[in-house]
């Protein structure tokens, strides 16, 4: 939705007007609202919260709840073995091995994929753009008023406080690796977190072909121009 505050055929004909309080409201709603949802999503600690912080708070503080995420992960899974050529002792004999080594499989990426992620939520916390975002979340989202820029004034906006609008797709890929050892190293599960960004992107598609009749924008990014589906 970012083209729509700031596609200049829509801002230039607000300025001087009641209308641009609405357009610097929607602004700072948006932006605040990608902040606050990576945020949440990520560093936020508190108690409750489904939070990667959390999830590192409570395995951290409970390693009774992680040994036995350990334990589940890690438990023999049996497959059943009927070779015509052995004994059924001897298909006894390949289920146990074959037990064995999916157990000892698991041990070791639940080891090494709990060590990264702790290391990469570690690197997470101190990235510069992820600090950043933070302190603006906590202090300065609510700073919309107008500054005089030159000799007008105009609307703050989030580029006054150093932040980008791609600062929120930016933390969340970082996080994203974070989550997948997460996922992987302690359920064996792999989940399709890069699909995300292809979704965000039908959804803004279909935004700006319905936005209104004869407004041509580009809200598919520099490579895919969308034009409006024209209504009755």
């Amino acid at each position: 939705m970012q083209p729509l505050i700031e596609d200049k055929r829509i801002i230039d004909p607000l300025n001087q007007t009641f209308a641009a309080n609405a357009l610097n409201a929607l602004t700072w709603t948006l932006f605040a609202r990608a902040s606050i949802d990576v945020l949440k999503a990520t560093i936020d600690g508190m108690d409750g919260s489904a939070s990667l912080a959390a999830a590192f708070d409570l395995l951290l503080k409970h390693p009774e709840a992680l040994q036995r995420l350990r334990e589940k992960r890690t438990a023999p899974t049996f497959v059943s073995y009927d070779v015509p050529e052995l004994t059924p002792e001897q298909n006894r004999k390949l289920e146990e091995e074959h037990a064995r080594e999916e157990s000892a499989r698991a041990e070791k990426e639940f080891a090494v994929d709990w060590s990264d992620a702790q290391r990469l939520f570690d690197e997470f916390r101190k990235d510069e753009v992820v600090v950043r975002l933070k302190a603006a979340r906590n202090k300065l989202i609510a700073h919309s008023d107008t500054i005089l820029d030159g000799d007008q004034y105009r609307a703050r906006n989030p580029s006054d406080f150093g932040l980008k609008w791609g600062d929120a797709a930016y933390v969340t890929n970082l996080a994203a690796p974070i989550l997948k050892k997460l996922m992987s190293g302690l359920f064996g599960i792999g989940i399709a977190i890069d699909e995300v960004p292809s979704m965000f992107g039908r959804y803004a598609d279909d935004f700006w072909h319905h936005l209104r009749t004869g407004l041509e924008v580009n809200g598919g990014g520099p490579d895919k121009p969308v034009r409006p589906r024209r209504h009755t």
